[in-house]
């Protein structure tokens, strides 16, 4: 996020839930910051104020600067001059929203009907009543949702690799295969920075997919992953080649941009 401030502009005195990074970019900003435990809010107030800030501390972000708060550590910023500062934020996730895609992950395993049916159902006196073998179907059916380790790791894969842009996105690029290998031998592909990859076993995620890979080709995948690089052509597989040549055509990998 960027937030443009003139002289004694502020948002007011606030905390995130994670981990933020300030940097400046024109201008310069005053920070106070305090680890105070008080988390009231003022009243009527959808930014979350704080009502009772209390400062245990201040510095000034001049251009280039940067100031890290930790989550929970309460902040208030203001302009000492017309100033852009740029917040760089690392979410963790939420326990919430994970229940939730967690059951919509399940749920696309479709382990459950989609929609309820009782066809010998009768008329009844009490309308009101929840029918017991209503309850017993529900019991029946959601005793259905069953899941293993291999199904957490999954999900967990798929869910912290997808990012806003990937989803729904389908892309594919034509690309034909020896143009690519020699460009990939020449060290001209990169990985696209805006493109999350992880592991967990043998299974490799990216942009919310699920792929894997023979043991020939797990080592390399890692490597690519833990160092955001594709590392040098000569180390890689053929295989591993091959999987790269299809990531190409989703722009997972991309040409370096020409100097």
């Amino acid at each position: 996020m960027v937030s443009f401030s003139a002289p004694g502009g502020s948002v007011g005195p606030h905390f995130d839930s994670y981990d933020v990074f300030l940097i400046q970019g024109t201008g310069r900003r005053t920070w106070q910051v305090s680890s105070q435990h008080d988390g009231q809010f003022t009243n009527n107030s959808e930014l979350k104020i704080l009502k009772n800030f209390s400062s245990e501390g201040h510095c000034t972000l001049e251009k280039g600067d940067i100031l890290y708060l930790p989550p929970h550590f309460a902040h208030h910023g203001a302009g000492d001059s017309y100033a852009f500062t740029f917040s760089v934020g690392f979410r963790a996730p939420e326990f919430t929203k994970l229940k939730v895609d967690f059951l919509d992950y399940l749920d696309s395993k479709e382990l459950i009907e989609k929609i309820y049916t009782d066809p010998n159902i009768r008329p009844t006196k009490n309308p009101a009543k929840i029918p017991s073998k209503l309850i017993r179907d529900t019991n029946q059916i959601l005793e259905r949702l069953r899941w293993n380790q291999d199904d957490i790791h999954i999900f967990l894969g798929e869910n912290l690799s997808i990012s806003d842009d990937d989803q729904g996105k389908t892309t594919s690029k034509t690309i034909d295969w020896k143009t690519f290998r020699n460009r990939l031998n020449k060290g001209f592909y990169e990985v696209n920075p805006s493109v999350r990859m992880m592991y967990s076993r043998n299974y490799f995620f990216i942009a919310g997919r699920t792929f894997t890979f023979k043991k020939e080709t797990v080592g390399d995948f890692r490597r690519i992953a833990d160092s955001r690089s594709i590392g040098e052509p000569d180390s890689l597989h053929l295989e591993t080649k091959k999987i790269l040549f299809e990531f190409a055509k989703n722009n997972w990998i991309l040409l370096r941009p020409a100097d």
